[in-house]
């Protein structure tokens, strides 16, 4: 058996909300100093890892942060020290973005192809795994676009537990010389085995079955590896942090992975469990994980990590000059598609001016009341008020702009199609009290950033971060508020996806399509929605605050609009 000596990490703090382990500041340990890889004067042999996850844009965000072109820079650089490098990317990058609604995902292979600075060559020391969207087209003949993205691509794919469904050929029906089970990779002198794990929160039709066994999967596969000859077994994941935590406690000593590289979270964190660490970095490369990796010449095996990240952006390092080439014409590209040659800039058209800052970035969106929140789920219960709507409610994870916009900023025709990815039909729905308050359960369960919290019209709950609890569950109607009832019956707008089993409905499985009520303004759309009401408000602008509709209790004293 292999000694080990993987140190404990910073803990981020969204995970001590999961009551995960976590370490004082104290005990963080500190990267490893620069220094060529492979063999040490000291009898050991070292290598790196960079790790990405959860990447939608190719460009990056709004006020310069993240994209590929810095990420491609920051690779050349940790190249430069250490030349036994491997790139991973733990998956949800074909979908869902602007530019994959015209591109499936075609655009984010053609920048990804380019990370080793060679566009049409095979980049032998980069792995992806599949994330739940890039199962987002999902129907039988879909199968067609993922696959030709998979061959497409300079890299190797890895899909450990996907069972693909066979075609009328008797062959997979997604299938291509660089998908793989399992990789074997010789890094700085360390033969080093590498498998992947993957959430079921989308099965396609052209995928029989997810192994969700993840345990048993993981245990089999590192056995595998090692009885290959693997001296570091590397789990690469796109699942949610419980998951990656169970395979930590679970697979003590030889048994499990050496190091997890995980996605699916999008903030950065460290979780840790028997002398091992599972890493994940922020959504679209907004930080991300850089891991050095030894073997003594025991055979021991330390690594370090920044437990802060590697941020990449604002203003370093510097984007790829080769790459943003390429993104550039890439999204010259898009914007005559979209906009067509007649309107040309259209995306960049300003609609009116925030006044506030609205609060879109997923870590505050997806755990806490957000203005930007507020101002949408009040134009759903407006569009409906001639049938007399009560509530209204939408999932945070439908709101997919992932930054902040500046007061001052000029919203434009792109942050509104950024903000909605798909379509977002509404419906008028009739929900007793009762199962109301099943519904705000459900939005505060594993409260950890997760897309299924909602964002709220029309109630107010107090929100207890320990106890993960709604209470003082308060109905704000037009004669004031009173609290809620659980046997009257509420008026409710929401989306067709809460509503959808054969969509995954984001858990709120207490919703179904026999609630709706009739109504001439169902599946009017939501994106439209909130274009006109942004044009409507012109020069003057809009200035949504936070009222106070949820009371989180680890939040400073404000305002608070329940009983």
């Amino acid at each position: 058996m292999l000694a080990r000596s993987l140190r404990p990490l910073h803990c981020w703090f969204a995970l001590a909300l999961l009551g995960l382990a976590c370490k004082p500041q104290d005990e963080l340990t500190t990267p490893a100093s620069a220094q060529a890889c492979g063999a040490q004067p000291d009898g050991s042999r070292r290598f790196r890892v960079l790790h990405i996850n959860d990447v939608y844009r190719i460009e990056g965000i709004a006020d310069g942060r993240g994209g590929l072109a810095r990420l491609r820079t920051l690779r050349a650089q940790l190249e430069a020290d250490c030349d036994a490098l491997l790139l991973t990317h733990a998956g949800d990058t074909l979908y869902p973005s602007l530019l994959s609604r015209e591109y499936d995902g075609a655009q984010m292979i053609e920048i990804l192809n380019a990370l080793d600075g060679d566009p049409a060559g095979f980049d032998e020391r980069m792995l992806v795994t599949f994330g739940n969207h890039e199962f987002d087209k999902g129907k039988l003949a879909d199968a067609a676009k993922l696959d030709a993205n998979v061959e497409a691509s300079g890299f190797a794919w890895l899909g450990t537990t996907v069972d693909w469904k066979d075609g009328a050929d008797g062959q997979p029906l997604v299938a291509a010389p660089n998908l793989h089970a399992q990789r074997l990779l010789m890094l700085g002198g360390v033969k080093v085995g590498v498998f992947s794990l993957m959430t079921d929160a989308a099965v396609p039709e052209y995928v029989d079955a997810i192994d969700t066994d993840y345990v048993a999967v993981a245990r089999a596969n590192v056995a595998d590896l090692r009885a290959q000859g693997a001296e570091v077994v590397i789990a690469l994941t796109h699942l949610d942090a419980r998951d990656d935590q169970l395979l930590l406690d679970s697979l003590p000593g030889a048994d499990g992975p050496d190091l997890i590289l995980g996605g699916h979270d999008h903030v950065l964190m460290t979780l840790e469990g028997n002398g091992r660490a599972a890493l994940k970095g922020d959504a679209d490369a907004l930080r991300v994980r850089t891991v050095d990796v030894s073997v003594a010449a025991d055979g021991e095996i330390r690594w370090s990590s920044d437990p802060a990240g590697t941020s990449l952006g604002p203003d370093t390092p510097a984007p790829d000059p080769l790459v943003q080439q390429l993104i550039d014409a890439r999204l010259a590209a898009f914007d005559q598609a979209f906009c067509g040659a007649d309107e040309l800039g259209c995306l960049a058209r300003e609609l009116t001016v925030t006044n506030t800052t609205l609060l879109a970035e997923e870590l505050e969106i997806r755990r806490y009341e957000s203005n930007y929140g507020d101002w949408i789920v009040d134009r759903m219960r407006e569009t409906f008020a001639a049938d007399e709507a009560e509530i209204a409610f939408v999932n945070s994870g439908s709101l997919r702009l992932n930054q902040d916009i500046s007061a001052g900023t000029p919203i434009t025709r792109q942050i509104v199609e950024e903000t909605f990815a798909y379509p977002m039909p509404m419906r008028l729905i009739e929900v007793d009290g009762a199962t109301l308050q099943k519904v705000l359960d459900h939005s505060i369960e594993k409260w950890t950033g997760s897309g299924h919290w909602l964002q709220i019209s029309g109630l107010a709950f107090r929100h207890d971060v320990d106890a993960h609890t709604a209470t003082h569950v308060t109905w704000l109607s037009e004669s004031g508020p009173q609290p809620l009832d659980p046997e009257r019956r509420y008026r409710v707008v929401t989306i067709d996806f809460l509503l959808d089993p054969g969509g995954g409905q984001d858990g709120y499985t207490m919703l179904s399509p026999t609630m709706a009520l009739d109504s001439p303004r169902n599946g009017t759309d939501l994106k439209q929605v909130v274009l006109d009401a942004l044009a409507a408000a012109g020069a003057a602008g809009i200035g949504p605050v936070v009222e106070g509709r949820i009371c989180s209790s680890d939040r400073p004293a404000g305002p608070c609009m329940v009983l």
